[in-house]
């Protein structure tokens, strides 16, 4: 077994600089927002990482008005939604990186009688712009970073302000997290020598009522970067401690 130490870690490639360089005009962007500070609810649509970092943000904080975050086109759900958030009440937030993806497409043809913004990248033309421009839907752009990195862009940024965010605080502890690249490195080195030795699974029992909104950005995270190609572990989660009675005691007692 090889024991894998920081120092191989630390000089293994990639550039991560289109993600730790980059800074939001947090001016620009409330400028842009605060034409619909007027409207009480909001529907957030999209997949993935589109939604994962709002999503944990929105858990965690204490939002000051009504959302729901929309990722499935299921009918039934739809109806249940729309019954819900009145229209004259509502803004629909539609977040695509390409403007291709079919999910958030088939789900905004539920709410087309609905106003509604777009945040999707600039270099795609993409469905989603070509239905914003015939419908006169405004488009705010976020920069061309995956989804599951894009916590300190317009994709998460957006809503958050509409929600009542302290959205200074949330990029102030982001930069903040960016410095601290010996203890992301030291953590690297740890789960790869976990892997090596045989560990292959991971199990995150949550505790927190407010974390758990970060459970599926942390399992795309890993999965989509690192484990992946038969590589690094499989991340399970579940809420505890009603997980001691079920998830905790598979892992621990078989």
């Amino acid at each position: 077994m090889k024991i894998i130490g920081l120092k191989e870690i630390k000089e293994a490639p990639g550039d991560w600089s289109e993600v730790f360089d980059y800074r939001i005009d947090l001016d620009e962007l409330k400028e842009q927002v605060s034409k619909y500070q007027h409207f009480e609810k909001f529907i957030v649509i999209g997949n993935g990482g589109s939604i994962t970092s709002f999503e944990s943000y929105y858990r965690a904080l204490w939002p000051k008005k009504e959302f729901f975050i929309l990722s499935s086109m299921e009918p039934r759900l739809i109806k249940e939604v729309r019954e819900k958030f009145e229209k004259d009440k509502t803004l629909i937030i539609v977040i695509s990186k390409s403007g291709f993806n079919l999910g958030p497409i088939e789900i905004l043809l539920g709410f087309l009688d609905y106003p509604a913004i777009l945040v999707i990248t600039n270099k795609h033309a993409g469905a989603l712009r070509e239905i914003a421009e015939k419908r006169g839907y405004p488009i705010i752009e976020h920069p061309e970073i995956g989804g599951r990195f894009s916590g300190a862009t317009a994709t998460a940024i957006v809503p958050a302000i509409l929600a009542g965010f302290n959205s200074e605080e949330i990029l102030s502890g982001i930069y903040a997290g960016y410095q601290r690249k010996d203890e992301a490195y030291t953590f690297a080195t740890e789960l790869l020598n976990l892997e090596t030795s045989g560990t292959e699974e991971i199990f995150l029992p949550i505790y927190n009522y407010y974390l758990m909104g970060s459970l599926n950005l942390i399992v795309q995270l890993m999965h989509e970067s690192v484990c992946k190609n038969g590589k690094g572990q499989t991340f399970y989660g579940a809420f505890s401690p009603v997980a001691q009675h079920h998830t905790n005691q598979r892992f621990f007692g078989g």
